[in-house]
């Protein structure tokens, strides 16, 4: 596979040739018959009003409904998995800038430096964007070719689009396959419902600035939503001006930030439609770091691009068990340039010959796949569903060297054909018990089979006590499968288990508690050898706890607290919150908004093995933001990132923290 930097826009393949025909046939033909019908203004009027107000997305905003953890909603009380749900209301609260900040703030749930989530101490989680596993992804450099590496969450959209986010925290590998190991993070973004146009543009440190713009609307059965964004960074200043001009990765010298999303429904009446969704994110990053323990400085360059293109067809809504037929195409492409320099002793750096002026690394990874499901009601004891995943996953490399040299790695072609089924049983009005299994079969790694059983005791209308038990399976990236790629954790499949217990009660509609424990161990039989002597242990053990608490005083006043604590028995794992707090402060008076978020941790051990690389046990990290609604269209902001300006080991990684930074903002509706 040939790549130069020419080609970093994608090109559209047969596969998105065929979305768009199709997408196009899909919404001209019902258009046609909208135009046809407008003559009776009024009685579609009232269809259109109550469509709305029965509307899915809608129904879905319910506190006490869950998606993620059956893929079907169901009832949380009668649902036995762990799940915190972001929803629209909260990241609007709290002016979220993006995915990692809303995340950031949830028990249990972190990030490393590359921005690859962390849940229950396991960096094998799912991302689901509307239903769709978003599967492809490519390192964001060497230093990304770690054991615990996921997808990235850049390929998440504006978190103007975002309609809830359900964070599912333990083993989902049964509906959602393999890597579903720490758990899923489903974004759910927003359809269309009215005619409205939102601008919010924002400034601050470092010389941030962001505009985003949204548009959504409806005519006749076609609804659509579309978001829009730019937003560019200067480099970043480090808290408590610690940071030592030679740490690991000395850190971020800007970025930029370009995305668009659309989405388009249109509803052939009220149990299905026609969904179409295309996504598009262009990110860079550039950095100052040491490559050695010889200090040699690099300036690196990181562009990411991501493309999702999907049409998904949708029966039986508004029905217990809903079903989908989806065709969708993902692409992922990452571009670095390196620049070596020798500091000399008087501080100053000189271009280092032997390394030359610098050498250059593309890689891509595609997916195109069909997703269905459909589900059926047995009497009043079964909800039954079933469904069928195939992708056809492929990635290549180019590689050019300082000295001139160019390394091509062999494109590596996967083939992934799934199957599952699950069953929710309602025994009695109080217990619920949900055995599912699914098998899954790699062209390059085997078949592999997944069972799942989970049980759900509700003592009362408030209360649950839950337990599940999965078999979960970690496969490799296709990247890392690569000819040029090194031994270690390149080619092998790993196979374990997870167990969940937990419990959910509420006191009353303004005071809950939940808690729950995890035990989760996978590995391989066989270790991998560097090629040097070295071996490395493959297998990984997680345990840990988590106990949250939310009660809301009165109309203005609610705060909420948590704590995790995760272990590893694997050396090479390094839990970057071994003990992590949560804590929440909010007011609302209706105009007035006030958060104070903490993310607290202690237990890490910050000692990288160099002098310059030890970092604090302990910290305490908290962000404050206001907000002010002048009328209902017009809400000013601001924000303060990092109060304190405490510097801690970011992401567990030797990368400094940002220090104190300050935003301001204004939103507005029309």
């Amino acid at each position: 596979m040939q790549m130069s930097r020419k080609n970093s826009s994608f090109k559209l393949g047969r596969l998105t040739r065929l979305l768009t025909a199709g997408v196009m046939l899909g919404f001209m033909l019902p258009l046609s018959a909208v135009s046809a019908a407008e003559d009776a203004t009024e009685k579609a009027t009232e269809k259109a009003e109550k469509a709305e107000n029965e509307d899915t997305t809608r129904y879905f905003r319910m506190e006490d409904w869950l998606i993620t953890a059956e893929r079907i909603p169901t009832n949380r009380w009668d649902t036995p998995a762990n799940v915190t749900v972001i929803t629209a209301e909260e990241i609007e609260a709290n002016h979220y800038q993006d995915i990692y900040e809303a995340l950031s703030h949830v028990n249990g749930v972190w990030f490393d430096y590359l921005g690859n989530a962390f849940i229950n101490g396991c960096g094998q989680v799912v991302l689901m964007i509307d239903g769709q596993r978003i599967g492809t992804d490519v390192p964001q450099s060497l230093i990304g070719r770690g054991f615990d590496r996921s997808v990235s969450l850049r390929n998440v959209p504006s978190m103007k689009m975002i309609e809830r986010v359900e964070i599912l925290k333990g083993s989902a590998g049964t509906l959602y396959g393999a890597d579903a190991i720490g758990g899923v993070i489903h974004v759910i973004t927003k359809t269309g419902s009215h005619e409205e146009t939102t601008v919010d543009i924002n400034a601050g440190s470092w010389g941030q600035r962001k505009a985003e713009i949204t548009n959504q609307g409806q005519y006749g059965n076609l609804s659509w939503f579309v978001a829009t964004g730019f937003g560019k960074r200067n480099a970043v200043d480090f808290a408590d001006g610690s940071a030592y001009p030679y740490a690991s990765i000395v850190g971020s010298e800007g970025n930029y930030d370009r995305n668009l999303a659309v989405k388009l429904v249109n509803r052939f009446d009220d149990s299905s439609s026609l969904t179409f969704s295309a996504m598009y994110r262009n990110d860079s990053d550039f950095h100052k770091g040491v490559v050695s323990s010889s200090m040699i400085e690099s300036d690196m360059t990181h562009h990411n691009l991501h493309n999702n293109l999907s049409l998904t067809y949708n029966f039986k809504e508004k029905t217990s068990t809903p079903g989908f037929l989806r065709i969708y195409n993902t692409e992922a492409q990452y571009y670095g340039t390196y620049s070596y320099y020798v500091p000399r002793s008087d501080g100053s750096l000189v271009l280092d010959i032997f390394h030359g002026d610098k050498y250059r690394m593309e890689y891509s990874n595609t997916r195109y796949g069909l997703s269905y499901q459909n589900g059926w009601e047995l009497g009043k004891v079964h909800k039954l569903i079933a469904g069928l995943d195939w992708y056809h996953d492929s990635a290549g490399s180019d590689v050019y060297y300082y000295d001139g040299v160019h390394a091509t790695g062999e494109d590596t072609l996967t083939i992934n054909t799934a199957a599952y089924v699950q069953d929710t049983m309602s025994l009695t009005d109080k217990w619920t018990l949900i055995p599912g299994i699914r098998f899954e079969h790699y062209n390059k790694l085997g078949n592999y089979w997944s069972p799942q059983l989970a049980v759900n005791y509700r003592a009362d209308d408030k209360t649950k006590i839950y337990a599940s038990w999965g078999r979960v399976v970690r496969t490799p990236m296709s990247f890392k499968m690569h000819a040029s790629e090194p031994t270690m954790d390149s080619a092998l499949a790993y196979t374990g288990d997870t167990k969940v217990l937990g419990f959910e009660h509420e006191f009353d509609e303004n005071t809950a508690i939940s808690a729950s424990a995890f035990d989760t161990k996978f590995g391989n039989v066989e270790r991998e050898d560097y090629g040097d002597g070295r071996e490395y242990r493959t297998d990984k053990k997680y345990r840990g706890i988590e106990v949250n608490f939310r009660q809301k005083l009165n109309n203005n006043f609610s705060y909420d607290v948590g704590y995790s604590h995760i272990s590893s028995d694997n050396d090479s794992t390094r839990i970057a919150q071994p003990n992590g707090y949560r804590l929440g402060l909010r007011y609302n008076d209706g105009s007035w908004k006030l958060n104070l978020l903490g993310i607290m941790a202690s237990g890490f051990d910050g000692d990288f093995g160099r002098a310059w690389d030890r970092f604090p046990s302990s910290y305490a990290i908290f962000d404050f933001n206001a907000s002010y609604a002048v009328n209902d269209n017009f809400t000013v902001y601001a924000k303060v990132n990092n109060l304190t300006n405490r510097d801690y080991a970011y992401g567990g990684s030797p990368l400094h923290a940002p220090g104190r930074s300050f935003l301001l903002g204004a939103d507005c509706r029309f």
